[in-house]
């Protein structure tokens, strides 16, 4: 899962891992049931004050439908589906510098987690102690939406320019 910095490269593996515990307390006590038992009688209460006359077809139709709804937003949007692994967890650094030629140009760094060339590193071992083995799992809208949102956040900084000085940077826009 590509990251934005080197402190997202931590946060965002203990962020699944906290949303893995939080989804499981609320599938073993059966909290997430609370959102359908309150569309169906929902339905129910509408059904019972509409001045149409619905017959018990139509009525199993409507709960039929609005569950169906229901549960494609949870398995696509809530329940974590997708493994997230904290070694496939990566940070593209986009700098400018001068090479050796004395020219300014863009250059790029890969860090992984543990090898970010930050004081997070020092932590590493604590951290993966602290998953202790669980690989934590993302929901597939916020996992392709985390994707989409790091890609054109990348593509971005690769537009932004090197040098500072102004007219350049305002001729190479305006053509």
């Amino acid at each position: 899962m590509p990251v934005g910095s080197v402190f997202e490269l931590y946060s965002s593996v203990l962020g699944w891992v906290l949303y893995d515990a939080i989804w499981g307390m609320f599938m073993n006590t059966g909290i997430f049931l609370i959102p359908f038992i309150a569309a169906v009688i929902g339905i129910l209460l509408e059904v019972r004050n509409s001045p149409f006359e619905i017959d018990s077809e139509g009525l199993v139709r409507l709960v039929e439908t609005r569950v169906y709804v229901m549960l494609f937003v949870l398995f696509f949007a809530v329940g974590p589906m997708i493994n997230v692994y904290p070694e496939e967890t990566k940070y593209t650094a986009y700098r400018c510098g001068i090479d050796n030629a004395g020219n300014l140009g863009r250059y790029s760094m890969q860090h992984e987690l543990g090898d970010s060339g930050s004081a997070h590193d020092n932590a590493e071992g604590n951290f993966l102690a602290m998953l202790d083995g669980n690989i934590p799992e993302a929901p597939i809208w916020w996992y392709l939406t985390t994707k989409l949102n790091h890609a054109i956040a990348q593509a971005l900084r690769q537009e932004l320019p090197c040098h500072t000085d102004l007219r350049k940077m305002s001729s190479g826009m305006a053509h």
